[in-house]
């Protein structure tokens, strides 16, 4: 993956370890060693977007809510 990239994951309920219901994300890699990952390994996602750059102050804030937990985000289409 690429620093930047917003991708979309689904999974079944039972399709991963620790996945009880099915359940949509989108993610975003906003470090240069991201990757698609579970508790079992590696996930296939789509890559669907990038993130506007410069974003440093914005990934800065997704290392912090590793620890603090999850922030408020508004996402725009931008054309």
């Amino acid at each position: 993956m690429q620093r930047g990239e917003i991708a979309f994951c689904w999974f079944a309920a039972g399709s991963q370890y620790g996945v009880l219901d099915d359940f949509a994300e989108l993610c975003w890699f906003y470090d240069l060693d991201a990757e698609p990952r579970m508790w079992s390994g590696p996930v296939p996602v789509t890559v669907f977007a990038r993130i506007h750059e410069p974003a440093d102050a914005f990934y800065a804030v997704c290392r912090r809510m590793r620890r603090e937990g999850i922030k408020p985000c508004t996402v725009e289409v931008v054309e």
